[in-house]
Formats: structure tokens, sequence, C-alpha cells
């Protein structure tokens, strides 16, 4: 018998590596389905503008469990290598979780579970915009969400931040104290 391609170093042959194929995709799919029922129900809201700047709409989306909201919201900083992109977030279906979230610290499903509204912050990227500027575009997003906590269902004062990569940069520097740091790192223009 010959090894069919693909089967890798298992040695596998003929009918038995269509089988073993077969068995791992029947695996695959149930993991695929038991992950999907396990997901708490949740509306999503996509592309809320949060601030106009230099031409540009910046935007996040908003995950909110449905029924179990306890208030509560974190924000996700959607960052890698001073890059965010809206492709990061797709599917951008208001009945779809992000496909970066599923694998990664930004996966909402607990989150959502406990009751947390999360909002998928995309900021302007490097080279277009500095860090700084990044900076003040997360802090935009923030202040933003506490101005209209209200409308989203959360309360101002309980609003916690995080973010994998420079989203995570981006996400301690919001805690920093600003005293002295505020020509480094503008929080930026009028808001409302």
């Amino acid at each position: 018998m010959r090894a069919v391609p693909g089967a890798g170093d298992r040695g596998l042959t003929g009918a038995r590596a269509v089988r073993h194929r077969a068995c791992a995709v029947a695996v695959l799919a149930a993991l695929s389905l038991g992950l999907a029922a396990d997901e708490p129900a949740f509306s999503r809201d996509v592309d809320l503008i949060y601030r106009k700047q230099g031409g540009y709409a910046l935007t996040m989306d908003r995950v909110a469990p449905v029924g179990n909201a306890n208030g509560a919201a974190v924000v996700a900083v959607v960052s890698g290598r001073w890059v965010s992109r809206h492709d990061f977030l797709a599917p951008q279906l208001p009945d779809r979780l992000p496909r970066l979230a599923a694998g990664s610290i930004l996966n909402p499903t607990e989150l959502l579970a406990r009751g947390y509204t999360v909002f998928y912050v995309v900021h302007g990227a490097e080279p277009l915009f500095t860090i700084p500027e990044i900076h003040g575009h997360v802090g935009a997003a923030v202040r933003h969400i506490r101005h209209h906590g209200e409308r989203y269902g959360v309360d101002p004062a309980r609003i916690g931040i995080m973010g994998g990569s420079a989203g995570g940069h981006l996400a301690l520097l919001q805690g920093a104290p600003s005293t002295g740091g505020a020509q480094r790192f503008p929080t930026s223009a009028a808001f409302p």
C-alpha cells in the first residue's frame, strides 16, 4: 500500500488514512458545536464611532450580555505591533463574536457569562499616527464609554481595560498617572 499524501509521519495508508481523517473532522465538528453551545447570549454593535481625527473615524465594537448584564465593562484594546484594524474583529456581524478573540486574552466568553459588557477598541495605527496619539485614541474611547454609559448600559465607575501585545501596553498607559506626563502622552482634544 502507498502512503496517502498529507498523512504525516503516522504511516497511515489507504482506507485507514481516510478513516483517520474522517474521525478527526468529526471530532473537530463536535468540538466546534460544543463551543458554540457554551457561548453566552449576547448582542453586538459594530463600528461605534468614538472619535474623529484627521478625516478618520475611530471605532469600537460593543459586545453586551443579554439578560444578565451587571453594569460593569471591560475595554479590550485590539492592537499588535501598534497596528489595529477592523479585520481583526471579523466577522463584523451582530450575531457573531470576533474570531480574533476566540483563542486569546481578548476572548469575551467568560466575561459575557459573568455579565460584563466588552468594548473592542480599534485605534489609529502606526505609521499614520504616533504612539502618543494612539495612547490618546484609547483615552478618548474610555472617555466616550464613560460619557455614554447610560446608553451603553454600563456604570462609568466600573470600567476595566485589557489588551495583549501593544494593546497591553496601551492598557497599562491608561492607568499611568498623568502628572508630568501630559506633554509626552496627551489625551488630547476637547471631548463630547
